[in-house]
């Protein structure tokens, strides 16, 4: 049927009616699109201002002068370790073989003085973290894309500034391999027995609550030949508010290790700000879900569930526990993290490092926990301080585990060091782990 000239005018018309209608839903559509693209856009460079605002408040510029800072009156001075005497000298000579860089065994052994000795005040400048280093290490292999970081963890009960006065209870070496992701994790007790500046011996812990972060991090340098420069230190209400965001982390717990969470509970619950009737734990063995609280108090489990060699493979429990909850984590719960550390965590890491590891931190994997120094002994008649047998044998052994160098050379300040690790052991009782 032949359509009239004004049939087919309608038809016409409809039909560049439906075009456009068509054409206009894709301009939209278009337009919506866009529209998104820049609403994400100014989200991501808003997040990534944000983030890396965050990551500058957190960071410590090396080339900034700390503020001296004087001890708490309210807590007592680190004591330093005794000298040796005569017979511990005599006996501190070396039972193998010493490299002939290091010292004959016969060599004075330089005699710790007491704080305060050499007419100087008790006010301290927290140095450089390359002032006590040694020079660089004898190492026959090499690091390769291995990085070297110092994890502190401080008692902040009293709400203290993360670098000054306060003890370091978690010291945990991290060597990072940023090609394929290996992380390997090294505890060093914090009782551990460190020389210090002009030859003071402390245990670990009461050298971070002297001199602070920076010289802590010289001082394991210059006890274990290592070449550390960056390190992070973080106190209790960083790790409560990590795991709270994550909705708490599973524990698998003895029934001892519940019911000293349970001892904790009140003292921690004070220290991070947490509201009154903050729940402790099930006294009970097995697997429960802890929240912040209750992961900072089974961190901090030390007296009569293994003292602190249990203490530091706990910490390392927890890390590990961390970092595979932190790898199934979204975008919105890791800004949160962030914002969370703003005043709770402080690191001289560059913006950029952090965040290259932020970026790619779903590659990351723990491959090896351990603690250090191996051939220890403590005892209650040596303070439960935490002295090496063997220190240069130790310090060997921890290369290796930190860089795969089966023939790491210690310096002859390890032999030197070690030398008054076995005057302090000469007839202790020594304790059975």
């Amino acid at each position: 049927m032949k359509m009239s000239v004004d049939e087919r005018a309608h038809e016409e018309h409809l039909a560049r009616l439906s075009q456009y209608k068509k054409k206009r839903k894709q301009q939209i559509i278009t337009l919506a699109v866009e529209c998104l693209l820049l609403c994400l856009a100014v989200l991501a460079y808003v997040g990534v201002r944000y983030m890396a605002g965050t990551f500058q408040d957190i960071r410590i510029d090396p080339n900034e002068t700390l503020p001296s800072y004087a001890y708490d009156p309210d807590e007592t001075e680190p004591e330093t370790l005794p000298p040796l005497t005569d017979g511990e000298e005599d006996s501190a000579s070396p039972t193998e073989e010493i490299p002939s860089e290091g010292l004959s065994g016969t060599e004075e052994l330089p005699t710790p003085k007491a704080p305060g000795e050499d007419g100087t005040t008790e006010v301290f400048q927290p140095a450089e973290p390359t002032a006590f280093t040694n020079p660089a290490p004898n190492r026959t292999a090499d690091p390769g894309s291995y990085e070297t970081y110092v994890l502190f963890g401080v008692d902040t009960r009293k709400q203290k500034e993360l670098l000054k006065y306060t003890m370091g209870d978690v010291c945990i070496l991290a060597s990072v391999n940023k090609d394929s992701g290996d992380v390997r994790l090294v505890s060093v007790y914090r009782d551990f027995c460190v020389e210090g500046e002009n030859s003071y011996f402390y245990k670990l812990t009461a050298a971070y609550s002297k001199f602070g972060a920076a010289e802590a991090v010289a001082i394991l340098n210059r006890n274990l030949d290592l070449e550390i420069s960056d390190y992070v230190v973080v106190g209790w209400t960083a790790l409560a508010d990590i795991v709270d965001i994550m909705g708490g982390l599973e524990i698998n717990m003895s029934r001892a290790e519940a019911e000293q969470v349970n001892n904790y509970i009140e003292e921690v619950r004070q220290a991070t700000g947490r509201p009154k009737g903050t729940k402790g734990v099930e006294v009970r063995e097995g697997t429960q879900t802890l929240n912040g609280v209750s992961v900072v108090s089974y961190s901090r489990i030390r007296y009569f569930v293994g003292n602190d060699i249990e203490r530091t493979r706990r910490q390392r429990y927890v890390i590990g526990q961390l970092l595979e909850k932190i790898r199934r984590m979204d975008v919105s719960q890791m800004l949160e993290i962030v914002n969370s550390l703003r005043k709770n965590m402080k690191t001289t890491l560059a913006v950029n490092e952090i965040m290259s590891l932020a970026y790619n931190y779903k590659k990351y994997h723990i491959s090896l926990t351990t603690s250090f120094p191996e051939n220890h002994v403590t005892s209650e008649e040596l303070g439960w301080v935490f002295f090496s047998r063997d220190l240069t044998a130790d310090v060997r052994e921890l290369h290796r585990m930190l860089y795969d160098d089966d023939n790491f050379i210690p310096s002859a300040n390890i032999a030197r060091i070690g030398q008054y690790h076995r005057g302090r052991i000469k007839g202790s009782v020594e304790y059975q782990d």
